[in-house]
C-alpha cells in the first residue's frame, strides 16, 4: 500500500496554481492507478485469485438437439448459448459455440475441436471451460480398462450417419492428456450416465457429503473440475421452465453460478435446486486433485 501512495504523492504535485493543482489529480486518477491503489487498501475487493481468472481463456460450449431423429431434444442448443453467455459475463471466457443446427457433430468434427482446444493451452491460455448438453450413454468398457462398473461412460455423436459414443476414453486421449500441465480446465456436462465422464480421481456427491477417493481415476495433466448432470447409473432430464426447454443441470448452474462460489457450493446449490424440482438425479463433483473441490471459481 505504502508502495502505491508514494506513487500517487509523486505524481500530484502541490502548486500555488490551484488549476495545475487539480489537473496533477485527475492525470494521475487513471483507471489503472485507481484500481491498484483500491487493491492496495482493500486487497479482499480486488481479490480475482479464482480457478477461472488466469489469462488468456477459452471455451467451447456443446449442444445437441438431435433434430429429425427418434433421439431428438429441445434445449441443448439454448443450453450451449446460455452456457457461453454466462461464462462470458460472469468470468470473461469469449468461447465458442459447437451447436447441430446446420449439420451434424460427428465423432471427427468433436475430436478436431477438442485437439485444437488442447493445442491452445501449449500456447496462451491458461483457463478452459468445457461445457456439453446433449444425450449421454454408457458401452461396455474394454477388459482392461479401469471402470469400476465395467462401463466407459459418453457422450452420443455421429459417425457415417450412425449414433456412436464418443467415449470418456477419448476425453481424456484427445483432450486431457494432450493440454499444458498448469492448464485450469472446468467440464460441466449435462447429459446422462455423466458421474465420471472425464475419469478423474475424487468425487464429491452432495447429497452425502462424502467425498470419494476412486482408485481406479485416470491420471490426468493439470487441474480439471468436473460437474455431472448425474451419477453415472442415472439419466439427466431436460425441463420447461417458463415455455423454454433446457437441462436440469445447466437449469441450476444459470440460477447459481456467481464469482467467489467455489465448485463444492456450486454443486451443493444446484443439488437443492434439482432436488426441489423433485428430480432424482445427483449432480456430481469430480476432480483430479482433492484442494481444488473447495477452490474458489
Amino acid at each position: 500500500m505504502q508502495e502505491q501512495i508514494n506513487k500517487m504523492v509523486s505524481a500530484i504535485k502541490p502548486t500555488e496554481d490551484n488549476n495545475a493543482f487539480i489537473k496533477s489529480v485527475l492525470d494521475w486518477l487513471t483507471p489503472d492507478n485507481v484500481n491498484d491503489l483500491i487493491s492496495s487498501i482493500f486487497p479482499s475487493l480486488t481479490d480475482h485469485s479464482g480457478f477461472l481468472s488466469r489469462k488468456e481463456k477459452a471455451g467451447l460450449h456443446i449442444g445437441q438437439n438431435y433434430a429429425n431423429t427418434k433421439y431428438e431434444l429441445n434445449g441443448c442448443i439454448d443450453d450451449a448459448e446460455d452456457m457461453q453467455q454466462i461464462f462470458n459475463n460472469k468470468f470473461d471466457v469469449n468461447g465458442k459455440l459447437l451447436v447441430d443446427k446446420q449439420t451434424r457433430i460427428t465423432k471427427d468434427i468433436l475430436k478436431r475441436q477438442l485437439e485444437a482446444l488442447a493445442v491452445s493451452t501449449h500456447k496462451d491460455v491458461k483457463t478452459v471451460v468445457l461445457t456439453y448438453s446433449g444425450h449421454g450413454s454408457q458401452l461396455r468398457a474394454d477388459a482392461d480398462d479401469f471402470e469400476e462398473d465395467g462401463l466407459d461412460e459418453c457422450w452420443i455423436v455421429f459417425l457415417n450417419g450412425k449414433i456412436v459414443g464418443f467415449k470418456d476414453d477419448d476425453l481424456r486421449k484427445y483432450f486431457l492428456n494432450k493440454i499444458a500441465d498448469d492448464t485450469n480446465v472446468l467440464i460441466i456436462s449435462d447429459s446422462c450416465h455423466s458421474g465420471s465422464m472425464a475419469d478423474l480421481t475424487y468425487t464429491y456427491n452432495p447429497k452425502t457429503k462424502i467425498v470419494k477417493d476412486v482408485k481406479t481415476g485416470a491420471k490426468v495433466k493439470g487441474n480439471i473440475l468436473q460437474i455431472s448432470g448425474s451419477k453415472d447409473e442415472q439419466v439427466s432430464l431436460e425441463l420447461k421452465v417458463k415455455g423454454k426447454s433446457t437441462g436440469a443441470l445447466t437449469y441450476a448452474i444459470c440460477k447459481t453460478l456467481r464469482q467467489g462460489i467455489t465448485a463444492k457450493q456450486l454443486v451443493d446449490e444446484c443439488y437443492k435446486i434439482i432436488a426441489d424440482l423433485r428430480l432424482e438425479q445427483i449432480p456430481h463433483l469430480s476432480t483430479n486433485k482433492m484442494d481444488l473441490i473447495d477452490v474458489k471459481l
